[in-house]
């Protein structure tokens, strides 16, 4: 059985938020879906991109932390607000979640 894509218009509340997918980041590579954590394996700064508002976001991540993002793409850089930010930290992987978990 497949896993529906996570609704986005509805708050997930039955049974919480589990993960359901999980790959690495190709930095410049789309996602395909919606990612709603990403995880840096080395501190520094991640630029993402989410397609369905187009807008870019910033933010510095610790060695192996998770944050929750709702993003598109990891881009290598974008300008933000009149700054250039850069990603720099390395060994990403994104996360999604089902709308729906288990058997039918």
């Amino acid at each position: 059985m497949s896993s529906d894509k996570l609704n986005t218009i509805t708050p997930n509340n039955e049974i919480g938020l589990f993960f359901t997918k999980a790959r690495r980041v190709v930095v410049g590579q789309d996602f395909k879906e919606m990612a709603l954590w990403i995880q840096a394996g080395t501190a520094g700064t991640i630029v993402w991109y989410n397609e369905e508002i187009s807008e870019y976001g910033v933010l510095s991540f610790e060695a192996g932390e998770s944050k929750p993002i709702a993003c598109t793409k990891i881009v290598s850089s974008a300008v933000i607000d009149g700054v250039t930010e850069t990603t720099t930290s390395g060994n990403m992987f994104w996360m999604t979640s089902a709308q729906r978990i288990g058997r039918n």
